[in-house]
């Protein structure tokens, strides 16, 4: 019997006439010859994003471990679970008395210890030692931001430590501060009576601006609507 084919491969083959089959290895199918290079793309496609799929919902059961969510994914291989970010707390270690060997390729927290893999120790080390600090971020740390580049609040004790941080690591702990205050301004804000949002002062009078002409207030609110009462009323008696 002739192995069954979809349209779309037979419609992709440079040579109609050729009907010789070739058996792909990922998904088991049978694929005309002249189309096989095009079908075994899409099919290797489609298999990495069902890894990623089935990657990510294996990884999103674990809540508290923020660090691989950041990590960029890769496809599994052998070695996978030697790719994952894990830490070495080589103080408890000795407390018990025993000798750890530490791996020169990570790099060491100051504020815990722990000896991270490089692609992780920005975030760590953002998040160490804010909860080290015991607090949230204030002015006094915004001062450190310009652009992408941030230092630890770390040198906040004086230790002078620079490193770049992603945006998507920034998102996590300061994505709540107004736009000019991410880029070092002024972040004092102060309330509008038309729709009682709160606003940058810098930028209150844009806002107060555009939303004197959206939401009209007091006595202008009233008689607008009564117009519009008004003028559909008219519309309907015509």
């Amino acid at each position: 019997a002739r192995p069954r084919t979809s349209y779309s491969t037979i419609r992709m083959a440079s040579n109609p006439s050729d009907t010789r089959f070739l058996n792909c290895e990922i998904c088991g199918n049978s694929v005309l010859s002249n189309s096989f290079d095009w079908h075994r793309q899409k099919c290797k496609h489609q298999d990495q994003e069902r890894k990623k799929r089935k990657w990510l919902d294996s990884t999103l059961l674990h809540p508290f471990n923020k660090e691989t969510h950041m990590k960029p994914w890769s496809p599994p291989n052998d070695d996978f679970a030697s790719t994952m970010q894990f830490t070495i707390n080589q103080d408890e270690h000795e407390e018990e008395g025993d000798r750890v060997d530490v791996d020169k390729s990570k790099t060491k927290c100051e504020s815990c210890g722990s000896y991270l893999n490089p692609s992780g120790f920005e975030y760590h080390a953002i998040k160490c030692a804010m909860k080290n600090d015991g607090k949230a971020v204030t002015d006094e740390m915004l001062t450190f931001v310009t652009g992408n580049f941030h230092r630890s609040p770390m040198e906040l004790t004086g230790q002078p430590r620079t490193f770049s941080v992603s945006s998507s690591v920034q998102r996590t702990w300061w994505h709540d501060l107004p736009a000019k205050a991410k880029r070092g301004g002024s972040i004092k804000t102060t309330q509008c009576p038309n729709c009682a949002a709160t606003v940058l002062e810098s930028s209150f009078e844009m806002h107060q601006k555009k939303c004197s002409k959206m939401r009209p207030s007091g006595e202008a609110d009233v008689q607008r609507k009564k117009l519009g009462i008004q003028q559909r009323k008219a519309a309907t008696r015509k």
